[in-house]
């Protein structure tokens, strides 16, 4: 079994990296774009339409003039930094699910770009470093997915590195107008905030309100910094073709995302022959050990991984060990709300049809079917969480 797991982890790499670009666009990227992007990042339906139309109207063009400039603010924990790390996966592989090593040999011309707010001493040799790290990629990399976190910590050196990249390529003997550059950074988040909060609805947040602020903001941060004449600001602000706004989340996010996390760690248990499911419930349960403020989740999405660990993770890891676990057909974990709503039950239950991990969909009862028994069915084993209502 073990044999065959590896079997079916390299035919899945070989045909990840058989239908990937690595270097180049794939031309399925604008419809998987659509598709998939949604389902995977929640709470951000106006910047994901954003960033679609922007980059498939940019890949329609054989020629385009310029690269194409996005630049991305917001909290943490509310995105960004998920948004094109999936955005690699459907540029570079016509099947994003299966591009695991990405970044890596599936998407090798996604690079994100760290560590501009380098100290004043080493800001010289730094900053030849990253002029040779960007135009060598760029080079070899022509379609680039260049991410540049934090940009808004650049110094006046830095920014005018990144003026002439964008204003003067030519100069670095480079061709770059068919590659895609983020701008990502923080700013504006508690502009994007006052926004939510004055209107009241997300829904009520358009295009041309975000874009404004968020222009304005780096337009702002810019002229104070002094590092060029307001004329060369204002030609630099208009080298970025899109602002996007990831406003913050809310409570009624998380249960989804939740559930992409659950999700995840389903996969890694399938491929241990252990099927992980979840009554609906659970999601919003868990949903409600994160901290709020208001009604706002504290560091977004950031705390959900450890809320679900400090939960489920341990009694996860027992279960698994389990005798029955490690039989040949391998076993079924349920969570569960138990009765009145105080603490999750985990029921674990031997699987009686070969390939039931590996074959059933995670979360509903057709994955209890596909396990050879009947949702709700008594299980071999019952073994229940500890009651805990501390806020993590």
């Amino acid at each position: 079994m073990v044999i065959a797991a590896a079997g079916v982890a390299l035919l899945g790499g070989l045909v990840a990296l058989y239908l990937s670009g690595t270097v180049h666009f794939v031309d399925t990227a604008c419809a998987n774009l659509d598709s998939l992007l949604p389902q995977e990042v929640i709470g951000q339906e106006l910047a994901l339409s954003q960033l679609a139309d922007a980059v498939c109207h940019h890949l329609s063009q054989p020629h385009p003039k310029k690269p194409l400039v996005i630049s991305v603010h917001g909290p943490p924990g509310v995105g960004k930094t998920y948004s094109h790390h999936w955005l690699a996966r459907i540029l570079y592989s016509k099947a994003p699910s299966a591009a695991l090593q990405c970044p890596g040999m599936h998407c090798r011309g996604y690079k994100v770009v760290y560590g501009l707010d380098y100290l004043l001493p080493e800001s010289a040799s730094r900053l030849e470093a990253l002029r040779r790290e960007v135009l060598g990629h760029l080079a070899a990399a022509p379609e680039s997915l260049l991410v540049v976190e934090e940009y808004d910590k650049m110094d006046c050196a830095a920014r005018g590195l990144w003026r002439q990249l964008l204003q003067h390529p030519e100069r670095a003997n480079i061709t770059s107008n068919r590659a895609i550059i983020l701008l990502e950074s923080n700013l504006g988040m508690a502009e994007l905030e006052g926004l939510l909060s004055q209107l009241g609805d997300r829904t009520q947040v358009t295009q041309q309100a975000a874009e404004a602020l968020l222009r304005g903001v780096v337009f702002a941060q810019w002229r104070a910094a002094g590092c060029e004449s307001y004329e060369d600001t204002a030609k630099l602000l208009s080298m970025i073709d899109v602002f996007l706004p990831y406003l913050p989340l809310e409570r009624g996010h998380m249960p989804g995302l939740v559930g992409l996390a659950l999700r995840g760690r389903a996969a890694l248990l399938a491929a241990r022959r252990v099927l992980l499911q979840w009554e609906p419930g659970v999601a919003e349960w868990l949903a409600g050990q994160v901290e709020y403020a208001g009604p706002y989740p504290l560091d977004g999405a950031k705390v959900i991984e450890a809320a679900i660990t400090r939960q489920v993770g341990r009694p996860l890891r027992q279960a698994a060990a389990l005798p029955g676990c490690q039989a040949r057909w391998g076993c079924s974990i349920a969570l569960s709300v138990a009765e009145g709503g105080g603490r999750l039950e985990l029921d674990v239950r031997n699987n009686t049809k070969p390939g039931a991990a590996a074959g059933a969909a995670a979360g509903g009862p057709a994955a209890a079917a596909a396990a050879g028994h009947p949702a709700g069915a008594a299980g071999a084993a019952t073994r229940q969480l500890p009651s805990s209502s501390k806020k993590l």
